[in-house]
């Protein structure tokens, strides 16, 4: 539950979110207040192998570039997608095929920016601002401040008690651990036995509430703290009316990406204007040993006493989870999710039975208007050829960006939340669209 210091924390920032309207000078101001389009942005922080989730098994030079780490063709999951493509999927992403063969997937395998140094810590927080310049907001944060939308759930940080760099910023955002967690208690105030656990917030609620001198600062404050504790009870609320009966006997897992896509088909089943949401997905994605179990076992790829192995799968479940949750629903067409990593490794094994920090990473979506496509990749690994003392040389070690990442928020932001394309610089900071028509028009 949230403590003192929280509350005042956020009653000081809600300050914020009540000044807001529009943005820039604009006067767009088409933020909802029910409805309508979800973006939903899940990060693998720590630069998950691209070649590892997706593998080029059908490419000659796969098994020399990674001899302990290469899965072998039979065991990686054939996608069918014909084209020529040399792209399989990761058994331990298996329950992911159901999305993919019902046409609802895109996978971009080789997405990245040039200004990437391979510094987790920057990387995260430029992909984030959607810019270099560290005096941005978050691009989310801009969406919702061109959106000219205030309403406190409009955008959420959700499986986590702390703020992810996308929605920073001058609008106020929640982060919201679980349903559960997400609340004001204070043992001192409430501790006879009987005593209701709500009576604190019901307290606080008839004092804010009080007549206060319209245009004073107190007044201000007033206004603020009571869109936070109508935040609290919006939340408590959908939480209650959430029936997990369609989801047939399916659950979400306890990890943070379960519980945020949880807190995430809770608020939008009960109708709550959530318009963007960041969620982790927290697997051991930075990859420099022990990527596999060094040893032979035939089934050390999908083994799910290896840690890695048992994180994918579970991430993968609660996707599928969530897409049959919003699908009974009648959901799933409001939703995209995008699932994303600061960079990627390396596309030779180190002499630790790991990867190194890379650059093109790999990114997928799924949900909404996405329609399946594996969009612009690698032609070809690295010739064994152009080694040097056995290892490659320069830019070669890398899979190369054939995307950048800028391109596919936009076509989110325009295709699926429907900001005016006009508003995507302002956005996505001077950022020249170019479509990769993975969004069905």
């Amino acid at each position: 539950m949230m403590d003192r210091r929280n509350f005042l924390s956020m009653a000081s920032l809600a300050t914020t979110a009540a000044s807001i309207g529009t943005f820039a000078g604009t006067d767009l101001a088409i933020g909802r207040s029910s409805g309508g389009k979800t973006f939903v942005k899940v990060f693998m922080r720590g630069g998950a192998d691209g070649l590892h989730l997706f593998p080029m098994v059908d490419d000659p030079n796969y098994e020399v570039l990674r001899p302990g780490l290469a899965i072998p063709r039979d065991v990686a999951l054939n996608l069918n997608y014909g084209r020529g493509t040399k792209r399989r999927m990761n058994p331990n992403l298996e329950p992911l095929l159901e999305i993919w063969e019902e046409g609802r997937m895109m996978i971009s395998p080789a997405t990245g920016f040039p200004e990437n140094n391979r510094s987790h810590f920057s990387a995260q927080r430029w992909i984030g601002q959607a810019s270099t310049n560290d005096d941005m907001d978050g691009y989310m944060n801009r969406y919702l401040q061109v959106r000219g939308n205030d309403n406190m759930l409009a955008g959420s940080v959700l499986g986590k008690s702390s703020l992810s760099r996308e929605l920073q910023g001058v609008v106020s955002v929640p982060a919201i651990e679980n349903a559960d967690s997400f609340g004001l208690i204070n043992g001192y105030y409430c501790s006879d036995s009987g005593c209701s656990e709500n009576q604190l917030l019901q307290e606080l609620s008839r004092v804010i509430n009080a007549k206060s001198e319209q245009n004073s600062y107190k007044a201000q404050i007033d206004r603020t703290s009571a869109l936070m504790l109508n935040s609290i009870d919006i939340v408590n609320n959908a939480a209650a009316a959430y029936d997990d009966s369609p989801l047939a006997g399916r659950a979400y897992s306890g990890s943070r990406l379960g519980q945020g896509l949880k807190l995430v088909a809770q608020l939008l089943n009960d109708g709550v204007p959530l318009e963007v949401a960041s969620v982790d997905w927290n697997v051991s994605w930075d990859m420099h040993g022990a990527q596999l179990p060094n040893n032979n076992d035939n089934d050390r790829f999908t083994s799910q006493s290896f840690e890695r192995n048992a994180g994918i799968r579970s991430g993968a479940e609660d996707f599928v989870t969530f897409y049959r949750d919003l699908k009974e629903r009648a959901l799933l067409d409001d939703v995209v999710v995008l699932v994303c990593t600061e960079f990627g490794r390396t596309v030779q094994q180190n002499g630790s039975f790991g990867t190194d920090h890379g650059w093109g990473g790999a990114w997928f979506a799924f949900g909404g208007d996405v329609q399946r496509q594996i969009a612009a990749d690698m032609d070809a690994l690295p010739d064994p050829a152009d080694f040097r003392n056995g290892r490659i040389q320069g830019d070669a070690r890398y899979v190369p960006y054939k995307i950048q990442y800028q391109d596919i928020l936009a076509e989110i932001l325009v295709r699926h939340l429907g900001l005016p394309p006009r508003f995507v610089r302002e956005v996505l900071p001077d950022w020249r669209w170019t479509d990769q028509n993975f969004l069905r028009a």
